[in-house]
Parts: C-alpha cells; sequence; structure tokens
C-alpha cells in the first residue's frame, strides 16, 4: 500500500533527520500490534523508508540502549554485558525480514527453542 499523508511524511523524514544526526530508535510507537509484531512492523518501516538493514538493526540494540541510558549494560553483544538473543533462520544484515524467521531465543542464559516456547504456551 502507498502512504498518503503524515505517514508519507514520515518515511521521508526519517532518514534525512537520521542524516542531520538525530538518533532514530525502534520502539518509540506500538502501533497498535501485539509487541513483538509491533517491533517488527518497525523495523520493516524503517527499511521501507530507505535506512539499509544493519543501520535498521543497530536502531533496535544499540542505539536503542543507549537512548535510554543503557547502553553500558544491554544492547549489543560483548563480554560483561546482558544480552538476551533472537536466532533467525536467515541473515537480517541482507533482509531484515529475516528477523521474523524466528527459530530460538537466549534469555537469561536459557536456550528456548520456538518449539519449546509453543509447547509452553499449549499446556497453559
Amino acid at each position: 500500500l502507498a502512504a498518503t499523508g503524515a505517514a508519507a511524511r514520515r518515511r521521508v523524514s526519517a532518514p534525512a533527520l537520521a542524516d542531520r544526526g538525530v538518533r532514530v530508535v525502534v520502539g518509540s510507537r506500538t502501533s497498535g500490534l501485539p509487541p513483538g509484531l509491533a517491533t517488527q512492523a518497525e523495523l520493516a518501516a524503517l527499511a521501507a523508508a530507505g535506512f539499509d538493514a544493519p543501520s535498521v538493526l543497530h536502531a533496535a540494540t544499540g542505539r536503542a540502549a543507549d537512548v535510554l541510558g543503557l547502553g553500558d549494560a544491554v544492547g549489543r553483544v560483548r563480554p560483561g554485558l546482558r544480552a538476551d538473543l533472537l536466532l533467525v533462520a536467515g541473515d537480517p544484515l541482507s533482509n531484515i525480514g529475516d528477523v521474523a524467521r524466528v527459530v530460538a531465543l537466549v534469555h537469561d542464559g536459557r536456550f528456548l527453542s520456538v518449539a519449546s516456547l509453543l509447547d509452553e504456551i499449549a499446556v497453559e
């Protein structure tokens, strides 16, 4: 669908703002979708606006942590930092849509496959 009105202006203005030093981050607006889907929609919207995949991923991780004042604790995969990892099939650095192809999650040091997460939901 073609964006019109305010949505079209946001798509045009977000890259221009970033070029002027504005820190664009993911997570600033939920759009009414459930949290995981809202994040995926935001990632796709930034890519559609012209951001390359590495910039989109940085907006959702390191830059978002920095804006929240948490950059020295989270937002990057680095020794000494806390990290939850989303493992996906594919390469989101080449195709941002691959973030939706979740295979597993590492949360608080626990490996959780999608199958085990679905089993947990089914039991509840």
